[in-house]
């Protein structure tokens, strides 16, 4: 976006105005860029149309912002007063600037998307299956049965459809071997499969009980509660 600014910057004015605007219109625009990375990065879990509108609208904001702190510099080096200055003088090239930043914003988005969609894709074959201990022997596991995980003091209760396991580990060091966009932690102490997530029940302060398809359930807790929410919103 700077490269973008600058470049409008370029001017016939004088050459300190010149100088002045080639030197905060990228300067804008890179910190602009920040800002609304950070701001992207919230939209994360909303879907994907209103993650479009809600950049759209970021970038539109961002647009004005500078647009009116950009302008009275420029016209104030030309002569003019502050008090003399209108709402075309400020509000000039508004349109440039919108069209500009929303083409980075969504282009950004677009990218961001992409990747995600290639991590997701490789996540998600490279591992089928897991080892895990029943009665004291190893068997392979596959991921995608796995319907939620809980820890328990050394090791991990890994439970399916229709039994458990027990594996020696963190819950921390299992949520990596899945590697799995599915998995989701609920609790501090709890990682669910949300494809294996039939209802979600509402509880005090904030809480829930996760349905399984399975009939079982687990907890959600506030911390993680709306995180779950708007992933199972975008399954």
């Amino acid at each position: 976006m700077g490269c973008y600014l600058f470049v409008g910057g370029l001017t016939h004015l004088d050459f300190w105005v010149a100088l002045v605007r080639n030197t905060y219109y990228p300067a804008a625009g890179f910190i602009s860029s920040f800002v609304l990375i950070l701001l992207f990065k919230k939209y994360a879990n909303l879907k994907m149309l209103y993650r479009w509108l809600a950049v759209i609208c970021s970038c539109s904001v961002m647009a004005v912002v500078c647009t009116a702190a950009i302008n009275p510099i420029t016209f104030m080096q030309s002569g003019m007063a502050f008090s003399e200055l209108g709402l075309k003088e400020i509000t000039a090239g508004i349109f440039n600037y919108t069209l500009i930043y929303n083409l980075w914003g969504l282009g950004y988005l677009h990218i961001d998307r992409s990747i995600l969609r290639v991590e997701t894709k490789n996540s998600a074959t490279a591992n089928k299956r897991l080892m895990l201990e029943k009665n004291n022997v190893i068997v392979p596991v596959n991921i995608d049965d796995i319907t939620h995980v809980k820890a328990a003091g050394d090791y991990v209760e890994v439970y399916t459809r229709q039994t458990s396991y027990l594996n020696r580990t963190t819950l921390t060091s299992f949520a990596h071997k899945l590697d799995h966009p599915d998995f989701i932690q609920t609790h501090r102490s709890i990682i669910v499969n949300l494809s294996h997530v039939k209802a979600l029940s509402p509880e005090s302060k904030g809480e829930y009980q996760i349905i399984l398809k399975n009939n079982n359930s687990v907890k959600a807790s506030r911390t993680y509660a709306a995180t779950v929410r708007a992933r199972l919103a975008q399954i």
